[in-house]
């Protein structure tokens, strides 16, 4: 049973110098126009993890031995209702990144039978003609993004409050 005072963590992925500047841009033009709250563009690979402990941890810094760079292939944007895919980038499940993903559950004992990978670019409730309308405006999505490096983040707070309280680079 989930204890309230019990730590929520997901593991992300966070991406290169390159990819960072360019998923930044359209992070940006988005929050120009819906204003959303602010957090860092991402892929949620993994979780929850419910307050991990120190061995937990360790595992988690020890990914770099098992898990390498990939590259990332963008798909299209996409939206739904939900305030936390209310519009986002859809990523192709290709089997590295679906091969990355199995290897973190089974080291975490994790399972989620129904990953979207996505980055969302806003978090927040809007039209979906707001949303169509600036979709419309995006540039195209990049061709490929490069993850190297994976987040263990707090999350049991708002966006706001987010905190990644470990990162390893692959």
């Amino acid at each position: 049973m989930k204890n309230s005072l019990d730590k929520r963590y997901w593991i992300w992925g966070q991406f290169d110098q390159e990819s960072t500047d360019a998923l930044n841009l359209i992070y940006r033009q988005v929050n120009e126009v819906l204003k959303g709250p602010f957090f860092k563009v991402h892929i949620t690979i993994s979780g929850p993890l419910i307050s991990p402990d120190q061995h937990t941890i360790e595992r988690f810094c020890s990914l770099t031995e098992k898990i390498k760079p990939i590259e990332l292939i963008p798909d299209k944007y996409s939206f739904t209702e939900a305030v936390n895919r209310s519009l986002f980038m859809d990523i192709k499940k290709t089997a590295t990144l679906m091969n990355l993903k199995r290897d973190i559950d089974m080291e975490f004992h994790l399972r989620d039978a129904n990953y979207r990978p996505h980055i969302s670019m806003f978090y927040g409730k809007e039209s979906e003609i707001s949303k169509i309308e600036l979709i419309s405006m995006l540039p195209d999505v990049p061709s490929h993004l490069k993850l190297n490096s994976l987040s263990l983040v707090r999350t049991d707070q708002g966006v706001d409050h987010w905190t990644i309280d470990h990162e390893v680079f692959l």
